[in-house]
């Protein structure tokens, strides 16, 4: 093959290349920036443990079109869906004409890429592996545990017909927990879930800083 041929396949290797990534920009619509974010890593784990904590998928979402600094995105807001109300997950915004730019909204109300928050995800999942640690010291140390209370502990109780009520708790947990009881821990990319293999109930934790606090209680 003689250099112009392959410079000529290059050419054309690149050009389907670009054909490629500018049909995937055009077919960029507010259904397939939903599909984007629903396959998501997180979202799926997520998704995973809504049924593992409530025992059916209880994940919905609704979409519309915002503008940003004179760019337009499609706004997608995860929800838990209650008997009466819904609980936010998580917001998504994806740039008009091109899933591939994705952004999320933080804990702390901020907006950051997709990448960026990939690269927090990385550092939490080191930090996860001191949570067992974390956990035997929240088990036997009642001033450690309260210190460790996020500001909106929630609780979260499924009823016989399968609905799921959110309650507020106080500022002092009243649920037994001690360092004699049994726990299973499953890791998701967000959070930990704590399962009491005796009673049944699960505490959720949220990685806070250099530490970890407990948002959730499911029963």
């Amino acid at each position: 093959m003689t250099k112009y041929a392959i410079l000529i396949l290059v050419t054309s290797m690149l050009l389907s290349c670009e054909n490629a990534s500018s049909l995937l920009k055009k077919e960029c619509n507010i259904t397939t920036a939903q599909q984007s974010v629903w396959a998501l890593p997180e979202v799926q784990a997520k998704i995973e443990q809504s049924k593992a904590l409530s025992g059916k998928e209880r994940i919905q979402y609704t979409q519309d079109t915002i503008v940003v600094l004179k760019n337009t995105y499609y706004r997608i807001k995860l929800r838990y869906n209650l008997s009466y109300t819904q609980l936010p997950i998580a917001t998504y915004l994806v740039a008009k004409n091109n899933c591939n730019e994705i952004f999320i909204t933080t804990p702390a109300k901020e907006l950051i890429p997709y990448t960026t928050y990939q690269q927090q995800q990385a550092q939490q999942a080191q930090q996860q592996k001191n949570f067992p640690t974390f956990f035997k010291q929240f088990t036997a140390n009642m001033l450690f545990r309260q210190q460790h209370l996020a500001d909106q502990l929630t609780t979260f109780s499924t009823t016989p017909d399968g609905s799921l009520i959110l309650q507020e708790e106080q500022e002092l947990i009243t649920k037994n927990i001690n360092e004699l009881q049994t726990y299973t821990f499953t890791y998701y990319p967000d959070s930990v879930c704590c399962k009491n293999t005796e009673e049944g109930f699960t505490l959720l934790f949220a990685p806070h800083n250099d530490t970890w606090l407990l948002t959730q209680i499911w029963q």
